[in-house]
């Protein structure tokens, strides 16, 4: 391949809406998962600000810096046809230091806590549905916590407790 080539396919990519997180390998923005999860972000920011305006412990200085590097969160969602293993690799190998941490997990017990916690909308179907199923997920954070990187096997749909069998990559930004 020449270079010129090279760098035609480079440029006609389509830029990944968090500037340094490439697309998972033959993965896609998955538009409606991510303004689900921003959405859910975004009320929790609220909480949290207003948990952080009540805090008498900290300084304006130190409120004012939380409040900003919280403005700047952004959330994408991406889909992937490959394994979770395949897309952890790819990010091992594109991301400078990035080593992730891999996990098994109960998705009735996850369906459970997020019904409990009210961030999963799910009725007792969706919770018989999930009786015994497991899923495997692999987490990376940057040591300066203003990234983090999600990969599960399966996702549960917030809206519903559905159980979305797909490589699932979730991306949370506080950075420029």
């Amino acid at each position: 391949m020449t270079a010129f080539l090279a760098l035609t396919l480079v440029l006609a990519a389509p830029a990944s809406p968090i500037p340094g997180i490439p697309f998972p390998p033959g993965g896609e923005i998955d538009p409606v998962f991510t303004q689900v999860f921003t959405d859910r972000a975004a009320a929790e920011t609220r909480s949290a600000i207003a948990r952080l305006d009540a805090d008498t412990s900290r300084s304006a200085a130190e409120k004012a810096e939380l409040k900003k590097r919280l403005g700047k969160l952004k959330i994408a969602v991406f889909t992937t046809a490959k394994s979770i293993d395949e897309t952890v690799a790819a990010y091992e190998r594109q991301i400078s230091q990035a080593r992730f941490i891999f996990a098994e997990r109960n998705l009735e017990a996850d369906l459970r806590d997020g019904i409990r916690s009210g961030a999963i909308q799910a009725n007792a179907a969706a919770v018989a549905k999930a009786a015994g199923r497991t899923g495997r997920s692999a987490r990376w954070n940057r040591a300066d916590g203003a990234l983090e990187i999600d990969v599960e096997d399966r996702l549960i749909d917030p809206r519903t407790g559905a159980i979305l069998d797909r490589t699932v990559v979730l991306v949370t930004s506080l950075g420029d």
